[in-house]
């Protein structure tokens, strides 16, 4: 008998390998299938009654279902796969793991094909009861077919609690007689497969998770391969879905209440966004479709919430209770709030005395945890207003302890501490517990200094709320002690997410403390806490590569936010002062001892040095994100560059030009020289060394190290391509900011050579894109010409309103134009004399028309003026030339320019450039 059952467990392992091994056609597969599958029926269909054949059976047709090898569907296996739990229900442990992973398989590769059949089996299993007799058409996916008896019984409720106890039938009785019960293992499982059933559909396949909505009212009553169609998807199978849940979350045995809880936790992922669209007209203003059970998931919450629970399954029905709230799941929110909130209304930990006390503190902080995901979440403001302070007190705690569990110090060193949310003989078992909550306490404690500032935005510039309460100086210190903790620990490497928390909880205890003020909370954190903090962020973040490229958006968002508090609060200090004068309090204070924002806009050298410091890591970031791919396709990140650029560049620029004793260069050019080359006079200007024909100092003094993005960074320019709006908004406030007024006459010195390599990189720009005036110009080469012509007109008239002061200015002692400022200036003119004479030479007409529109714009500003000579003589030659190689519409534009010449006033007087 031994040597029959090894014989025959041999033959039936072999299958698959033949199978798939010779090619057969479809009948001969088909007879292999039924072979095997024959081992697994009952015993009088010709079912093997040995448990090694039934298991090389299942593990044959596991290896023949992985590769998506059809089964076929005629099989008893295939039509009737209750039958596979039956076996499974008195198998030894090698037959079940066998039976486990074939019906995983059969689920994996036809699951979704024959959606209503596996749910009513899965379903008859869950629910405990009798099984149907089934029978699948020839089609694929095809109606359960049941006889009129069984379709008066369907009209029940098929998930009513009692249905597992009911009496069968009399017409069902011969077939129930052998009918035994699942086990809890059993169901289990099967609620594992809905699971593994629900997952296969990909989350964004609308057929499987979206309603479609019918147009008009005849379609409500659909066709009969409609309904077959839509029996197929897994919206129209979602009541059976939530009441198998609900119904195994029921359960009072914590394994199979465990199970339900999952596969709720998944159901509520999967159909969060699914909505109502059932005779509604505007499907973004209908009511989620989960609404519509929510009496059932929130009993599934009610009942695992209970004090007897188990913790596991506690902290499930806490997890389910976060995500039907911030998914918007339910209309009762504020009861579920206050049923997640109730314990922390006590002023003490109380560990649970039917478990052990390290459980209760892996729940009593996962209930933490979510409590601040849910203030941290988009729900409303006022949603957790009632529970603020008890929120913050615990969070306060929990911080507290965690940075006594996290500083890796021996407990003989921490027998002295008080410990809140755990006990001192847990002191190993809690530390993962807390080191995983870290990151989700941080984003609690950024929320929660959102909501006391009366504002959940923490950008500078947003609108503030009412409310001038600040969050505790506790919270803000212990928040960012932990970051320093979490930035410094080299044994731990923190994942991408829990560095954004970092980075989000320093930009906003930087931002809270800024807007405290000098009351406590803003004194928390000094200037030089402020600098070791940013330094920290500097080694720990952006001087590692990988973690530079993933957070640089987050660093961007700090620095903008810190530059963004210091001149906003630096204007509203000024005009502070003016009304009242200086505080004693500010003026007794020093500069390390003065809050972060105080210290950095005082006059002091110790101030000056610690805002250069910024500067110089604001300039490095900014740098970066202009060269990231990623920041400049988004335009909300290149605003926010381009904005820290703008701050930064407006204060430092005046300041060095006043801090330079001597104008540039040191020798004039002698006559008939060549001019110097421009990538050696950039260069040159940027380094503070002098040019190839001279020295000088005008940055050796007073460098201005942001002047090197305008050269060397893709702004403007190329900038330019991608975020044009944004790009020129910018421009021209740099442009206004190196033709500001200056306090002396010598800084127009300075203001000069800058000005006038930047036009003349943009008037290099267009004469290499203009060269060829027959060329063809495609639409992304005309867009480029016409963006650089735009950067071009707010450049020359900065150029011209610093002319037009030097020439007031000529008698000033202070200014000195030497050999190498002349031969930039007379560059930059003859350069752009060429641009619009090539421009209006173009066939392009929309080249043309843009050259005109720009000497337009040029002449309308009084300084421009004395371009006129430049570039008039081009255009009356295009006018006047026979025939016209001006287009049609540009021509009105041409005479509207001379126009505006004529009636402009007096040019003033040429500054001489050679």
């Amino acid at each position: 008998a031994f040597a029959i059952v090894r014989t025959e467990v041999l033959c039936v392992s072999t299958a698959s390998t033949i199978v798939k091994l010779a090619s057969l056609a479809p009948s001969q597969q088909q007879s292999f299938f039924e072979l095997v599958g024959m081992k697994l029926g009952p015993p009088d269909a010709g079912g093997s009654m040995s448990c090694a054949v039934r298991a090389a059976a299942a593990e044959c047709m596991t290896r023949l279902a992985v590769p998506g090898l059809a089964l076929g569907q005629d099989g008893t296996i295939m039509q009737e796969p209750f039958q596979l739990f039956q076996l499974l229900e008195g198998a030894p442990g090698p037959e079940s793991q066998a039976l486990r992973e074939l019906i995983q398989a059969l689920v994996g590769q036809r699951g979704l094909l024959q959606l209503p059949l596996w749910l009513q089996t899965l379903k008859e299993i869950v629910l405990a009861l009798p099984p149907k007799a089934q029978a699948q058409g020839k089609s694929e996916g095809a109606p359960i077919k049941r006889s009129n008896s069984q379709e008066g019984g369907e009209e029940q409720d098929a998930h009513d609690d009692g249905a597992a106890m009911a009496d069968p039938k009399p017409e069902q009785a011969a077939s129930t007689a052998r009918y035994r019960a699942p086990r809890s293992a059993t169901k289990i499982f099967a609620v594992s497969c809905v699971q593994l059933l629900l997952s296969l559909a990909n989350p964004d396949d609308a057929s499987h998770f979206q309603l479609e909505m019918p147009s008009t009212p005849s379609q409500e009553i659909l066709p009969a391969g409609k309904q077959q169609q839509q029996q197929g998807r897994l919206v129209h199978h979602l009541d059976t879905l939530i009441g198998l849940a609900a119904h195994a979350s029921s359960s009072e045995e914590a394994s199979l209440a465990s199970a339900g809880l999952k596969l709720m936790l998944l159901i509520i992922e999967r159909f969060r966004c699914t909505r109502d669209v059932q005779g509604q007209e505007d499907s973004e203003s209908c009511p989620l479709l989960l609404l519509q059970f929510e009496a059932q998931i929130t009993t599934c919450i009610r009942h695992n919430m209970r004090s007897e629970t188990n913790p596991a399954t506690l902290r499930l029905a806490l997890e389910l209770l976060r995500d039907v709230i911030t998914a918007r799941a339910c209309n009762s929110t504020q009861r579920l709030i206050t049923l997640l909130m109730q314990p922390l209304g006590g002023t003490a930990f109380e560990p649970d005395p039917l478990f052990s006390e390290s459980a209760s503190t892996r729940t009593f902080v996962f209930r933490l945890r979510c409590a601040c995901e849910i203030l941290d979440s988009d729900l409303e403001e006022h949603t957790m207003t009632p529970h603020l302070r008890d929120l913050g007190r615990w969070t306060e705690h929990a911080l507290r302890d965690s940075a006594v569990l996290l500083a890796g110090l021996p407990l003989a060193s921490i027998k002295t501490y008080q410990p809140v949310c755990f006990s001192l003989a847990d002191y190993k078992a809690v530390q993962p517990c807390f080191r995983e909550a870290l990151a989700t306490l941080l984003r609690g404690a950024c929320a929660l200094c959102a909501a006391a500032a009366g504002t959940v935005s923490e950008t500078p510039g947003s609108r503030r709320g009412s409310t001038t309460t600040s969050a505790p100086p506790d919270l803000i210190e212990l928040a960012l002690g932990l970051v320093v903790l979490a930035l410094g620990d080299k044994s731990v490497q923190p994942s991408v997410a829990d560095m954004k928390v970092h980075l989000r909880v320093i930009r906003q205890m930087f931002l809270h403390a800024a807007v405290a003020g000098t009351g406590e909370a803003g004194s928390v954190i000094s200037i030089r806490y402020f600098l070791d903090l940013l330094g920290r962020v500097w080694h720990s973040v952006f001087k590692v590569p990988s973690r530079c490229s993933a957070l640089l958006p987050e660093l961007l968002e700090l620095i903008h936010a810190i530059s963004g508090a210091i001149w906003r609060t630096a204007r509203e200090a000024k005009s502070r002062e003016a009304a009242s004068g200086p505080s004693a309090a500010t003026a007794a204070a020093s500069a390390d001892q003065r809050p972060w924002v105080e210290g950095l806009q005082g006059d002091s050298e110790e101030s000056r040095d610690a805002r250069a410091t910024v500067g110089a890591y604001a300039l490095h970031i900014v740098a970066a994100a202009l060269r990231s791919p990623a920041i400049c396709a988004d335009s909300t990140r290149t605003s926010q560059a381009l904005e820290v650029l703008v701050l930064w560049l407006a204060d430092s620029l005046p300041k060095s030009f006043e801090s330079s004793d001597a104008a540039m260069g040191g020798r004039t050019l002698k006559d008939g020289a060549a001019d110097p080359e421009e990538d050696e006079i950039v260069a040159a200007a940027l380094q503070g060394e002098g040019g190839p024909e001279g020295h000088s100092d005008v940055t050796s003094k007073g460098h201005c190290p942001w002047l090197w993005l305008l050269f060397e960074s893709p702004f403007p320019i190329d900038l330019m391509k991608s975020q044009a709006a944004v790009t020129l908004k910018h421009w021209r406030t740099v442009c206004g900011i190196l033709s500001s007024k200056p306090q002396a006459g010598g800084i127009v010195s300075h203001q000069l050579p800058f000005l006038a390599l930047i036009a003349n990189k943009l008037s290099k720009s267009l004469i290499g894109s203009l060269e060829d005036a027959s060329r063809h110009l495609s639409d992304p080469d005309e867009r480029s010409i016409v963006y650089t012509f735009a950067l071009q007109v707010p450049a020359m008239s900065s150029m011209c309103s610093i002319l037009q002061k030097a020439t007031v200015m000529r008698n000033d002692a202070q200014i000195h134009f030497d050999g190498n400022l002349k031969a930039m200036v007379n560059k930059c003119l003859t350069d752009f004399k060429q641009v619009f004479l090539m421009g209006l030479q173009h066939q392009n007409a929309k080249v043309v028309q843009t050259t005109v529109s720009s000497m337009q714009n040029l002449l309308q500003t009084p300084a421009c003026m004395l371009l006129s000579p430049l570039v008039m003589p081009s255009l009356v030659l295009a006018l006047a030339r026979q025939p016209s190689t001006l287009p049609a519409s540009a021509i009105e534009s041409a005479w509207g320019v001379i126009s505006a010449m004529l009636a402009g006033s007096q040019a003033p007087e040429l500054v001489e450039a050679s």
